[in-house]
């Protein structure tokens, strides 16, 4: 692998602290967050969970950080703009 950018370290540094946070929602049953996996495998629930983690609660979150209010797909739109930025390596 090759050598990671401050960037790159920085990145991996708030996927790991989210994912950390997201940890008890699906191997805590005492939490009261959580999702057990045969709730995801019911019927579109995994569909309507990956919408809820990758469209409606990052645009709340930017809403609540930026004040813009955007639809899903106007969020949606930013998030690719992100994916291909953050894609982009300089060799």
């Amino acid at each position: 692998m090759p050598d990671m950018t401050q960037e790159d370290k920085k990145i991996l540094r708030y996927q790991m602290k989210i994912m950390a946070a997201l940890d008890p929602v699906f191997n805590d049953k005492d939490n009261e967050n959580y999702i057990g996996l045969n709730e995801l495998g019911d019927g579109d629930n995994m569909t309507l969970f990956i919408h809820a983690l990758a469209n409606a609660a990052p645009n709340s979150i930017m809403e609540e950080l930026t004040a813009v209010k955007m639809t899903n797909l106007e969020f949606n739109h930013t998030a690719n703009k992100l994916c291909f930025q953050y894609s982009k390596k300089i060799e």
